[in-house]
This record gives structure tokens, sequence and C-alpha cells, in this order.
């Protein structure tokens, strides 16, 4: 991390932090701490890799540059929740409640968000290749993960292009983006959002 010499907490210390705790340039990798109460903290510069928070409450907090690869999140719940320049790469956030919560410049590769609730939640500038969504709900507001699932679906240069223009600019709803895909796109995203039928996505694709 960015701090020389940052302070380490064990699982039992996170436990135990008091309300809205306010955490900088912590070690906090392979924690323990199932269930921690962490509603609106400021976790900012912290390694969190491999951390086992399982339904852990992060509710209205501020993540900023937090390492959380491979981190359990299961069943977590970050409604309303920002997290900004965070590496959540392989973490798992199966069943995670995400309703209401901002991604801005994450990393998701290879994450798992099987069953997570994203009801309008916004992801900026964020990855998810080869994540898993199976059973997510409600994430028509995610642009991000959106276009990737979208882009697995293309065949050729030419519709990986359109995606890539869907995917830059943020001006376009969904009325826009059905008017930009050729009939044969349109009608292979409807096929791969068929495979997610609690995103929301086929549904605003065909309004």
């Amino acid at each position: 991390m960015t701090s020389a010499s940052p302070e380490i907490l064990d699982g039992a210390s996170l436990l135990a932090t008091p309300p809205r705790p306010r955490l900088a340039y912590v070690y906090l990798a392979g924690a323990q701490a199932p269930g921690a109460q962490l509603a609106e903290a400021s976790i900012r510069f912290a390694d969190a890799r491999g951390a086992e928070l399982p339904g852990a409450v992060l509710d209205g907090a501020l993540l900023e540059h937090v390492d959380l690869i491979r981190a359990d999140l299961r069943g977590a719940s970050l409604r309303g929740a920002t997290l900004r320049d965070c590496n959540l790469d392989a973490a798992a956030l199966d069943r995670a409640d995400l309703t209401d919560a901002r991604f801005l410049r994450c990393t998701l590769d290879d994450a798992s968000l099987r069953g997570a609730l994203l009801a309008d939640a916004t992801t900026v500038g964020c990855s998810f290749a080869r994540a898993s969504f199976e059973g997510a709900r409600e994430f028509a507001t995610c642009r991000d993960l959106v276009v990737e699932v979208l882009r697995r679906s293309v065949r050729d240069a030419e519709e990986l292009a359109i995606v890539g223009a869907v995917a830059l600019d943020r001006r376009r709803c969904y009325d826009e983006w059905q008017s930009s895909l050729t009939p044969a796109l349109l009608e292979r995203a409807l096929e791969a959002f068929a495979a997610y039928p609690q995103s929301g996505v086929a549904e605003s694709l065909r309004t």
C-alpha cells in the first residue's frame, strides 16, 4: 500500500471498531470478521486482500483505494456505499445487497456476483472481465456490467465497435442503445440477457 508502515488490524480488532469508523492506511489482509458492523465507515488506502467479511454491513460506507482481491463479501450489505478506485478482482459478492451502491473506477475481474442485488447501483469506469453474474438482480443501471454481458455476445469487429460506442457514450439511455444496435446484435443481446431474467435489462431494451 502507499503507507510505509500501515496499522495492522486483525478480525477481532475490526469487529470491535466503534460506529462509523475512520480507517486509513490499514492492513486487513486475511482478517476474519464475519458480520462486521461497518456502516458509514470510511476506509481508505487499505490492504484487505483475502479478508473474510461475509454478512458484513457496510451501508453508506466509503471505500477508497481498498485492495479487496479474493475478499469474501458474500451476503454483505453495501446499500448506498461508494467504492472508488478499489480492486475487487476474484472477490465473492454472491447474494450481496448492493442497492444504490456506486462503483467508480473499480476492477471486478473474475469476481462473483451470483444472486447479488444491484437495484439502482451505478458503475463508472469499471471492469468485469470473466465475472460471474448468474442470478444477479436489477443491474440495468450498471452500464459497465451490462456492456460486459453485451460484449460477450458479439461475433465480429463491427459489432464490438458498436458495443464500445455504447460503453463510451454515457449519455445514451436504453432507447438510444436500441437504435444503435443492429437487428442481429439486438436479437443476440436479448438472448444474452435472457440468461439473467431478473436483471431488468431485457425489459429496458424492449421499451
